[in-house]
């Protein structure tokens, strides 16, 4: 069932409720009203045959106000019913009564004073007289209030059974309406797939909520769009960086069998050989890191760890692995609180994010010697790693954390341009951030954490 056909049902179901509700209050009301008023006629007609049977002279002042509100009039085929205070009928016209009032019906006369209620069509009043301890029933047929209350089922009738058939259609058009631009956007939606992640949906809708649903799927392709962007970029330069050594190692390969070497040049083919394959192994590494870094997310299982300690056993595994490695740690600030400089985290990734700038300092620093400045508040910790290199230009330095850039001053190290966005990704995940700028004329990275420990 299509949305449209079940707004329709549903909005005519809701309608169709609401409006058989009303009509039938409105008729029981009048249908209640008519045999109330007709029964006060009748009770007037039975104080009338009192006054009569009688000879009462008078009668209270309540009573006679009541009898001009509803006077007894013509009744059609009135039936008039005394009876003594044994109950016995002394009194009845027409002679011949179509029932006899039971004795239940005639106690509950006397205990109420006046009852009245409907019997076959035909309403009937009866009043207890204490003064003469006489009952006197009294009924008749309304016939012109019965065929008003039924030419009013069938005005009603047909007026619901109208309303629903224009709710219907009254819904069935404004459902129409109301999906119209609901399909637009589905039909922009389809047209689009990921050869034309530029294309965006109408976000000028006259409904508010369209136009948030509109502008969050633009949202999404420009996320998706960056997204493919990033894996195609990813790609080309993987391929490209893959592609040198592979062309090498080939060109090596078939120079070598072209012509006999001596075991010297063979030896000589074959070290070449083996650091083409080493970088390959490097990069192979690098890329599977990177990939596994860039689906990591943040868990909640992660408890707070200590940046300085993570940070000190970075500097210890970078001793062992870059010889000539100068690394100084200086606080800024002394930390107020102990948990300050701790973060909730994961220990090993952010090992490896603080290994990778030392080491990024390490390379591109002229005299391979690393500051690190730590400063703490109650609001954020910050790390600045500086090094004596060459600077980079604006333009290098926007595009420093994007895969596999390298700048001007890599030239004659070895890499890949991986490092950086693996470092990126990780402060990401920790919702920290990382920026490079130039401090004391030196380069400098800056790291920040919010999430710290109160």
């Amino acid at each position: 069932m299509n949305l449209k056909l079940k707004f329709s049902l549903f909005f005519s179901l809701l309608v169709t409720v609401v409006l058989v509700s009303c009509v039938a209050v409105i008729y029981l009301l009048y249908a209640g009203t008519r045999s109330g008023d007709y029964q006060n006629r009748l009770w007037s007609k039975a104080w009338l045959s009192y006054k009569q049977h009688f000879n009462i002279m008078g009668l209270p002042e309540s009573v006679t106000e009541k009898m001009e509100r509803f006077p007894a009039g013509n009744i059609y085929q009135p039936q008039l019913t005394i009876l003594d205070s044994s109950y016995k009928i002394i009194y009845s016209e027409p002679p011949a009564l179509n029932y006899k009032p039971g004795i239940e019906l005639l106690n509950k006369i006397k205990q109420k004073g006046e009852y009245g209620f409907s019997l076959n069509r035909r309403e009937v009043m009866g009043v207890y007289f204490k003064d003469v301890k006489h009952i006197i029933i009294v009924s008749g047929a309304d016939m012109i209030g019965r065929k008003r209350l039924a030419r009013l089922r069938w005005i009603m009738g047909f007026v619901t059974l109208g309303g629903i058939v224009v709710t219907g259609f009254i819904a069935f058009v404004y459902a129409n309406q109301a999906t119209r631009p609901l399909i637009r956007m589905g039909d922009q939606m389809q047209k689009i797939s990921e050869n034309n992640l530029n294309e965006r949906v109408d976000a000028e809708s006259n409904y508010m909520e369209l136009n948030l649903i509109a502008a969050n799927f633009n949202d999404m392709l420009d996320r998706l769009d960056k997204a493919f962007e990033r894996q195609k970029s990813f790609v080309h330069h993987a391929s490209h960086e893959l592609r040198t050594p592979l062309a090498s190692m080939l060109s090596q390969t078939e120079a070598a069998l072209r012509r006999d070497l001596t075991n010297e040049e063979y030896v000589k083919v074959l070290h070449s050989l083996k650091e083409d394959q080493q970088g390959m192994i490097d990069l192979t590494n690098s890329l599977l890191a990177f990939s596994q870094y860039d689906r990591i997310n943040a868990s909640n299982e992660w408890g707070f760890v200590r940046l300085d300690e993570i940070l000190y056993d970075a500097i210890a595994s970078s001793k062992k692995s870059l010889p000539g490695i100068n690394v100084s740690v200086e606080f800024l600030t002394v930390p107020e609180k102990e948990n300050y400089l701790s973060v909730r985290g994961s220990e090993p990734l952010l090992r490896s994010a603080f290994s990778n700038l030392i080491k990024n300092a390490y390379l591109y620093s002229s005299d391979k010697s690393i500051n690190i400045l730590i400063e703490e508040n109650e609001t954020a910790t910050t790390l600045l790693f500086l090094n004596n290199g060459d600077l980079l230009s604006e333009d290098e330095a926007s595009r420093l954390f994007i895969p596999f850039f390298r700048g001007r001053n890599a030239k004659g190290e070895k890499g890949y341009g991986l490092g950086l966005s693996i470092v990126k990704r990780i402060l990401d995940v920790h919702k920290g951030s990382v920026t490079y700028g130039i401090k004391d004329g030196k380069n400098c990275f800056t790291i920040r954490f919010i999430d710290h420990a109160a």
